[in-house]
């Protein structure tokens, strides 16, 4: 298959290490600064975006990548088989945009792990982020905090793709569509007011799961066709 890692940032300040020869064509990133433009681009199969250990070595497939920073906006794109992301996204801001995230992968058995605002205090706001899995067997599970989200999740092309969302967050809007193939599961649990859900399923033996905590007079609402 063709190996290709494409690089680009625009940031404060950085610290990239890519092994673009290797046989898994990994990514390591940690990256600290306020409206940084990043764009990666992995074309085969076993690619990996990952993070760094404290001691400075590269770290495991679950050692998340590291972005720091207000008004990120992150392009992640893999097309293979079995490619591996592992994000995390720490943003501040009370109010504009904290990041908008897009993340695309093609083909089958990919694997996401992004977590939206990581270990920060749940302060980040206006998070816009696109997910779309073409292909069968693809995994993204999603963690996102922060108020006035938007999140949209698109799975075509394949059997059994997978999206697990967990959003604590009031005023976030989540779409989700899943069109061709069959077996594909969504599972959405949101805590925070004023939520809205929409989920859009095509095809057979297709698993929907929508779970909503509000505690305000503004409720949440939840549509599944």
């Amino acid at each position: 298959y063709k190996k290709d890692i494409k690089l680009m940032a625009v940031i404060a300040s950085a610290l990239f290490w890519g092994s673009g020869w290797a046989a898994d064509n990994s990514i390591y990133l940690d990256q600290a600064g306020d409206n940084s433009t990043i764009t990666m681009t992995q074309d085969g199969s076993g690619n990996k975006v990952k993070g760094i250990l404290l001691n400075g070595t590269a770290g495991g497939t679950t050692d998340s990548a590291k972005l720091i920073g207000n008004n990120q906006t992150v392009n992640i794109e893999q097309t293979g088989a079995t490619n591996v992301l592992s994000l995390g996204v720490n943003s501040t801001v009370s109010g504009g945009v904290g990041v908008n995230l897009n993340y695309q992968v093609t083909d089958g058995g990919n694997t996401g792990y992004i977590s939206i605002n990581n270990t920060g205090l749940g302060t980040a706001s206006n998070n816009v982020v696109s997910i779309v899995q073409s292909g069968g067997s693809a995994i993204t599970t999603l963690n996102m905090t922060g108020t006035g989200n938007q999140l949209g999740v698109t799975q075509s092309g394949g059997a059994n793709n997978k999206f697990v969302g967990t959003i604590n967050a009031d005023e976030t809007n989540v779409t989700v569509s899943n069109t061709g193939g069959g077996g594909n599961e969504t599972t959405l649990n949101l805590t925070g007011n004023k939520g809205q859900v929409s989920v859009t399923t095509v095809g057979a033996t297709n698993v929907t799961s929508v779970t909503q905590s509000a505690f305000g007079s503004a409720g949440a609402q939840a549509l599944v066709n």
